[in-house]
Order: C-alpha cells, then structure tokens, then sequence
C-alpha cells in the first residue's frame, strides 16, 4: 500500500512556517531580556580588604544595590540598628535612613537622588550603592571581569544637612514646587526644581533662586510667584524635591521651560522639546 504524506493546504502551511519563525527569534530575545534583568552577585573590596555580607550585594542591570543596614554595619560596626525593613541605621555618628520605592536616601539630614530606586529584597531594604558609598567618603571603582566593587576611602564624611542647605533656597524652592506641581510624581517635583536651578545658571535669569521665581523682565515666568499661590505651605514631598534639586538631582538635564502638556505656548513652539512627565512638558 503507498503511503503519501499529507501537506496541509498552502495558505495553513505558510502561517504554520510564520509561526515558527517568529517564535524562533522572540524565543531567544525574550530569554535575553529576563537574564539581563536577573541580580548578579558582587563582591565588595573596602580599602584592599574583601568585606562578606550575608545578604550578598547584587547588581540589577547597570546598578550595584547593597543592604542598607548591612552595608552601614561592615562600615562601621558601631552601628546603632532600627529597622530592617524600613531602613533606619546610625553609623558612624549619621542617622541613615531610606524606603522601599523612594527615589533617594537620606543621610546625615542630605537627601540623595537615586536614579534607580530602593527596593525590598526578601527582608532586607537595597539601596543603590554609590550615592550611599559618597555619603561615607568613598570613591567607587568598578571591575567588570571579576564582578567586583572596590570601595577607597577618599573624603571626609557627607556635610549635615543643617550645614549644607540655605534655609531661603529651601524655602521658596520648596513653595514654587508644591505651587507647580504638588500634585505630580516625584520626578515631576524634582523636574520644576530642576527649572529654577538651571535658570539660576542661565544668562537671561537671574542668578538667585528667589530672583528666578519672582522675574517679570520677559513677563511674568511663575505664575503662582504673582497669583499668591506660591506662599501656602509645601507637601512634604515638595520640600524634599527642593532638597533633591539643590543636590543636583537631574530628571530634565538642560530645560529651562515647562508648561502643561499639550498646551501651546511660547516655549512649545520656540525651545527644543526635552520630555513631558505626568501633567507638565519640558522644553530647554
């Protein structure tokens, strides 16, 4: 008896082809995708000597992340321990603390940007480690072939932030924020802050950031700086966000404009678009 083989018809073979082929290359892209996001253990050089964790530092991506109290406690093992989960320490005479999800970790009354955020992991809360290693005075060098941070003792201590912060700046910084943006995200806060202090730079502004939300020489540039708003009292995370921007905490890099998303204005149709966050587009 002759056997023949069945070919499905040619418009079912060419899709059933189709479908292999596309598995056969998101296959591979997806496994991609998933191991480049999977924590690599680091090992942790302080001043020549490797120093062990028993919740190992780890790498997420491009973003070397310690335990936070962990981490405080091989640095100084001193170290006055809160809580674990929320990630309150004293060390080396520095109240420390930081929250899964924040942008930034407070040290020493200084409020740290932290491009990537802090995150639980099991029990412990990460943080980004550089921010935190500059806090203590220490140059960050990474080895790539060994999967290694060599931390070197090379500053002085973080400054307090009573020392380091000028009340006015924080003041007003403050206030325009939570007047432009008290109801957006974070980075969106940071983003206004990021305005003002890149004006205070500009040739155009003026250089105080006082005198950079009460300019009128073009017309008016801060609406609540005239409307009165800006004198209510700033949300908590407003005051932070004028912290972040006087450290030099950078969402918007070079935008000297904002105004609300798709409205048409000067800067929308005269300034090179830089990015919009939540309800606010930036222009430089």
């Amino acid at each position: 008896m002759n056997r023949r083989l069945y070919l499905p018809d040619q418009p079912i073979m060419q899709i059933i082809l189709c479908l292999l082929l596309v598995a056969a290359v998101l296959i591979p892209v997806l496994t991609l995708g998933a191991g480049a996001n999977e924590p690599i253990e680091v090992s942790i050089l302080l001043d020549g000597d490797e120093k062990a964790f028993d919740s190992p530092p780890i790498m997420i991506v491009s973003t070397t992340y310690v335990p936070l109290i962990e981490f405080c406690l091989v640095i100084d093992p001193d170290s006055t321990v809160g809580d674990y989960s929320v990630g309150t320490v004293t060390s080396l005479g520095m109240p420390i603390s930081a929250s899964d999800g924040d942008c930034y970790i407070v040290v020493n009354g200084r409020y740290l940007y932290t491009p990537t955020l802090c995150r639980m992991i099991g029990d412990e809360l990460y943080v980004p480690l550089r921010p935190l290693a500059s806090a203590f005075g220490l140059n960050v060098i990474w080895l790539p072939d060994t999967k290694t941070v060599v931390l070197i003792s090379a500053y002085d201590l973080i400054e307090s932030g009573e020392k380091y912060y000028d009340s006015d700046e924080v003041y007003w910084m403050s206030r325009i924020i939570n007047a432009e943006a008290g109801g957006e995200p974070m980075s969106g806060k940071i983003a206004v802050g990021n305005v003002v202090m890149n004006r205070t730079g500009a040739s155009f502004c003026p250089n105080t950031i006082y005198d950079v939300i009460f300019d009128n020489k073009f017309g008016v540039q801060f609406t609540p700086a005239y409307s009165g708003a800006i004198h209510r009292s700033p949300n908590q995370d407003s005051i932070v966000a004028a912290k972040l921007a006087l450290e030099g905490a950078d969402i918007v890099g070079d935008s000297l404009f904002f105004n609300v998303r798709n409205l048409k204005s000067w800067a929308s149709q005269n300034r090179p678009y830089i990015t919009t966050i939540g309800n606010h587009s930036f222009y430089g």
